[in-house]
């Protein structure tokens, strides 16, 4: 499905009420980088003003990012400024999406991958496998301090976070909201080799436009390529540093989870979209897949915003739109 970025953003941006919770705990989640050396991390539990029965838990993207999500209007590197957003000022995506979701109702569950005391520019990023045991321990805080079973908790994550999200509920959360997911699918190759391998095959004729933009691009043709080869199964498992994980998608599918994965037309990464939509298919054969949706925003790239000359945006408010609800309907409030 295509969606132009602006089509919700007025809407959103007159209707939506960012509001303080009704109360926040605060507390410490710990993991040891080294034996005998515990790292603890800030998390926090954020409830709206009406009683609610349903909760999400946000999983930040990369290896390293505070609670909020920040990216800095611009940072100091060997005496020389380099901008980061386009309007110079912090974009807290992480915080506008909490902010959202509290308004529609929900628990809202954040962590940082920033230590407690530490500032996010003086950070360097964990090794993936210790974001996966934080964001672990994120999850099962989120099902124990609110007492919800799994199914009444849904999934938002962005690039690796998504992919955290489903490794740590192993699949079984209410619903999945897959931002630009990254390592989702079973596709080992970069997107540009798969996307040079399509173009060097001169019997290669599928050119499906996915998202709607008037043009083929390279995520696309990679899409094409890896569907078409063995590509899409190159590795049983998701294997980094070391460590050996199920690959999202089957998670995924064996638990027959609510999806909505939200993706970029301007994003390479965006090449999981059509081989999970595949996957899924595959899965069902000839039954209708209704688990799945795939959104596209074709203007948008990885972050999901405004980009112009490297420099990024907030987030759309038609993605934040998006997200809220189609949870929303995915996890309906109990009345």
């Amino acid at each position: 499905m295509r969606v132009e970025p602006a089509m919700y953003a007025a809407l959103l941006l007159s209707a939506l009420h960012m509001i303080s919770p009704e109360r926040a705990d605060h507390f410490s989640i710990s993991i040891e980088h080294e034996p005998g050396l515990s790292t603890a991390y800030p998390c926090v539990i954020e409830y709206p003003q009406t009683p609610s029965t349903r909760a999400a838990v946000l999983f930040s993207g990369g290896l390293v990012a505070d609670i909020d999500w920040s990216v800095p209007g611009s940072i100091e590197h060997q005496g020389n400024t380099i901008e980061l957003t386009i309007s110079g000022e912090a974009t807290r995506d992480g915080k506008t999406i909490a902010d959202a979701l509290l308004d529609a109702g929900f628990i809202v569950v954040r962590y940082s991958s920033v230590p407690e005391g530490q500032r996010l520019t003086n950070t360097p990023p964990i090794a993936f496998p210790a974001t996966v045991e934080l964001a672990q321990l994120a999850w099962d805080q989120a099902v124990e301090r609110t007492g919800l079973d799994p199914s009444r908790i849904g999934i938002v994550g962005h690039s690796m976070g998504a992919t955290r999200g489903v490794l740590t509920s192993n699949g079984q959360a209410g619903g999945y909201v897959l931002m630009a997911g990254a390592y989702i699918t079973p596709t080992m190759e970069s997107p540009r080799t798969l996307a040079e391998q399509a173009t060097s095959n001169p019997s290669a004729k599928d050119t499906t436009d996915y998202d709607g933009s008037g043009e083929v691009s390279g995520w696309e043709l990679a899409a094409n390529e890896a569907i078409a080869t063995s590509t899409v199964r190159a590795s049983d498992r998701l294997t980094n540093n070391g460590q050996e994980y199920p690959w999202p998608s089957d998670l995924l599918i064996e638990h027959d989870a609510r999806v909505c994965g939200i993706w970029g037309g301007l994003d390479n990464i965006s090449y999981h979209a059509p081989v999970l939509e595949h996957l899924y298919e595959a899965a069902n054969k000839d039954q209708s897949v209704e688990s799945l949706e795939t959104v596209y925003f074709p203007e948008l790239g990885h972050q999901l915003c405004e980009e112009a000359d490297g420099l990024i945006g907030p987030i759309d408010a038609a993605v934040v739109q998006h997200i809220v609800h189609w949870l929303d309907q995915t996890i309906p409030a109990e009345h």
